[in-house]
């Protein structure tokens, strides 16, 4: 009987090394993203279902767009579904950094990494550092060995991005929280609390090439979230363009009647 409180999830098209290694990278992870609060306590999560979405929309994304990933390139990305964000549990700026230093400092995840192939630490190096938009990704090598590192690179951001469904922002946990949003002087975190209610207002989020299309309540409440997403989209659209794939467009389809 599964009992996981995480939409289920698989890792598709590796190898069964790889898979094994991704268990131990997930578990280590998962230490550091339980922790993570800790310095972004105001805002949406970003723990272990946030890494879950994200390998999810690794499966779909590439199949949707006619993608073809390497075996190497499927796994880096996996790996960086879970490792991207560790850094948060020191700082959220720059976390994308933060979260390299830890990565390295672990002596037996790297191990596991060079076991297969020493260039996969470069590799994912780069994808944790440029899925943050202050990185310019058009500095990241084109390829390293076999694997399209500006290319997965563009991808990951892309789908970092695309996490914004209320799965990450339950209701009922705002109702308990809301009055308790604050910033370090004890006003009220605006900031903090227009993403909660944006989030809450973004129903699904689906591909269909060349389309996002993201389902809201309404389209005013979300379009600080979809704005992002467009302007990410923006940043990795030559790279897209480069490899021949279609630059996805953003289709916001609101429930609300009258509202667009």
């Amino acid at each position: 009987m599964d009992t996981s409180i995480f939409p289920k999830y698989e890792y598709k098209g590796i190898t069964h090394p790889q898979k094994t290694i991704l268990v131990a990278v997930s578990k280590y992870a998962e230490g550091f993203l339980r922790f993570a609060p800790r310095k972004i306590q105001n805002f949406p999560s970003h723990g272990v279902d946030h890494s879950v979405s994200i390998i999810r929309m690794i499966n779909s994304f590439p199949e949707e767009w006619g993608i073809k990933l390497t075996r190497a390139e499927r796994f880096i990305l996996y790996a960086a579904a879970w490792l991207h964000d560790i850094g948060c549990v020191k700082d959220r700026t720059p976390h994308n950094k933060i979260s390299v230093d830890i990565l390295m400092n672990s002596e037996s995840i790297c191990d596991f990494f060079n076991s297969l192939d020493s260039d996969l630490l470069f590799i994912l190096e780069y994808v944790i550092e440029s899925h943050s938009s202050s990185y310019d990704i058009s500095t990241v090598p084109v390829k390293r060995g076999a694997v399209r590192v500006r290319l997965i690179c563009a991808i990951f951001r892309l789908l970092d991005a695309c996490e914004i469904t209320n799965f990450k922002c339950p209701k009922s946990v705002y109702t308990e929280i809301k009055d308790d949003l604050k910033t370090s002087d004890g006003s009220v975190d605006t900031d903090a609390i227009e993403f909660w209610e944006g989030h809450m207002n973004i129903k699904d989020l689906g591909f269909f090439k060349p389309e996002i299309v993201v389902l809201v309540n309404q389209a005013r409440k979300s379009r600080k979230i979809t704005d992002r997403l467009v302007k990410e989209i923006e940043s990795v659209q030559e790279i897209f363009r480069e490899n021949g794939m279609d630059v996805p467009v953003v289709k916001v389809k609101a429930r609300t009647v009258g509202i667009d």
